[in-house]
């Protein structure tokens, strides 16, 4: 008698360790998947982050091409008024200011191309970092299906053991 209550005792043991184990195993399930959505979000910002950079640089670019076109034209005023400058101190004068402003629109035009190629290697970037996001997409789409189901096997272990138990 004390001998099958000991084996019972036993056998209640072992399984509560199955029990506590299968639980354990229970808990990494939802780590697993935040591992993945992190990574997935994680993806999703760096892309959200360099469609942002690349659309201040294009917003600069803009407005350093209307900054020029402001020079183009502050020039232009400056040539039309040539002809109607009587005195040779007021011409070299006007001579001053449209070289100046030539020099500021060339400061500026070198701004745009150098905005240009900052736009294009964002640009080349976008695809990896678009490939890097659906392939986490990916991950997380096919691993959550393998977790949804070794999940479900786990709480059919724990159900298993549970009623193992209770009989």
């Amino acid at each position: 008698m004390v001998s099958d209550e000991i084996d019972r005792l036993w056998n209640l043991k072992q399984l509560d360790e199955q029990l506590v184990e299968a639980r354990g195993g229970l808990a990494r399930f939802p780590e697993q998947r935040r591992a993945l959505e992190l990574r997935a979000a994680e993806e999703r910002k760096n892309l959200d982050a360099l469609q942002a950079r690349l659309g201040d640089a294009q917003k600069k670019r803009r407005e350093l091409e209307r900054e020029v076109e402001a020079s183009g034209e502050q020039e232009r005023k400056f040539a039309a008024q040539l002809p109607l400058v009587k005195k040779n101190e007021e011409y070299q004068a006007l001579l001053k200011e449209i070289a100046g402003v030539k020099a500021r629109r060339s400061e500026i035009e070198t701004q745009v191309l150098l905005q240009m190629d900052a736009e294009e290697t964002l640009a080349r970037e976008k695809p990896a970092v678009e490939r890097a996001l659906k392939a986490a997409e990916a991950e997380l789409a096919g691993r959550r299906a393998e977790i949804d189901a070794a999940e479900a096997a786990a709480q059919q272990q724990v159900a298993a053991i549970q009623a193992l138990r209770g009989a």
